[in-house]
């Protein structure tokens, strides 16, 4: 299962850089091919996950809302959240392409093994359970934590802490360190910038995802300036 997910992976990867994104990646030295590891960047949109899991050769296990996990609530999320806020299309159009691209991502996200996340719900365990398997298993995930919304003078919202969480969740279970590699994700530029690993545990939850968080400003910022 593992290696025909794999190789999913990379045929997909592969028809979203040659057709869809141009993307330039710096520092992808410091992402690591195994694990226990954790890419941990802004959202950008519906680009920051797609150009990070389809940038680079490394399979990696992305977290993304379980709405677009799920057939029955797959293409509504899709239609709210990307084909109207993103494409800006309204009325059957719109309902049409959702369906269509519904159905597509959900067999995606199978095939690529992607962690359902269930938000202020009671199956928020089932997250945290997939993730520490997966790092269990040496794998790389990857986390997109920013909340809705910017402050003025910031290009993206703050972070939520779940992803320390499950640093810390990881290290008290086993004893290893969990490396979390802070990425800036650019879509105007369609650049993606990677940043050396953290290595937190034992270290303090809030200090950690703000110091994680202002690394990836900084690189943003960097982006930004050239």
């Amino acid at each position: 299962m593992r290696g025909i997910r794999h190789a999913l992976y990379h045929i997909g990867s592969r028809v979203v850089r040659a057709f869809l994104l141009r993307t330039r990646i710096y520092g992808i030295l410091n992402i690591p091919r195994r694990g226990p590891a954790m890419l941990v960047g802004n959202h950008e949109g519906a680009y920051g996950p797609v150009a990070l899991v389809t940038g680079i050769e490394s399979p990696l296990r992305p977290w993304v809302a379980r709405q677009i996990t799920e057939r029955g609530s797959a293409s509504e999320y899709i239609r709210a959240d990307f084909v109207e806020r993103e494409l800006r299309l309204k009325g059957p159009a719109a309902s049409a392409l959702s369906a269509l691209i519904g159905r597509i991502c959900v067999a995606i996200m199978k095939g690529i093994g992607a962690i359902p996340v269930y938000r202020n719900s009671r199956f928020l365990g089932r997250t945290i359970e997939l993730s520490i398997e997966a790092l269990d298993r040496d794998e790389v995930l990857a986390i997109f934590p920013e909340t809705r919304g910017s402050e003025e003078g910031r290009p993206f919202g703050r972070f939520d802490t779940g992803f320390v969480r499950l640093a810390k969740m990881y290290f008290e279970r086993t004893g290893r360190s969990v490396d979390i590699v802070p990425i800036a994700v650019n879509g105007r530029r369609r650049t993606i910038r990677a940043a050396r690993p953290e290595r937190p545990y034992p270290q303090e939850r809030e200090r950690l995802r703000a110091q994680v968080e202002e690394r990836i400003l900084a690189l943003y910022r960097g982006i930004d300036g050239g």
